[in-house]
């Protein structure tokens, strides 16, 4: 089995993972948009420098990655992000830790009232 199958199939076994934790979440009408995503995706080879849209596009970064659904509940402290942050920057700072948007860590200064920053998760609850 080539190396692309192997990440296709890597992906397909993690989303059926991820579908099995969502419990009540499975209902909402973004659930139907994600699965008709999916459905698009096994449908579809797994990109390569064979295929005209890729054949610029390095995905050797994305096939030595693992991927993994498993949700690990780390404790990160402002202390742990801080090495990351640029000093001085006069700038929005968005964390994400493992894809959760995390408003604690976050620094959001003076933004117009009309604009909301939230997760995605907690607006579709």
């Amino acid at each position: 089995m080539d190396k692309n199958k192997k990440i296709k199939e890597s992906f397909i076994n993690n989303f059926h993972i991820f579908e099995n934790k969502l419990n009540g979440e499975s209902k909402g009408d973004f659930h139907k948009t994600r699965n008709d995503a999916f459905k698009n995706f096994t449908n579809l080879d797994f990109p390569n420098s064979k295929n005209e849209e890729w054949k610029y596009t390095n995905i050797a970064p994305l096939l030595s990655q693992i991927f993994s659904i498993d949700k690990v509940d780390s404790k990160i402290s402002k202390d742990d992000i801080k090495k990351y942050l640029l000093e001085g920057i006069d700038a929005h700072i968005l964390v994400f830790i493992n894809g959760d948007f995390s408003s604690e860590l976050s620094l959001l200064k003076d933004i117009n009232k009309g604009i909301r920053i939230d997760s995605i998760k907690d607006k579709l609850k």
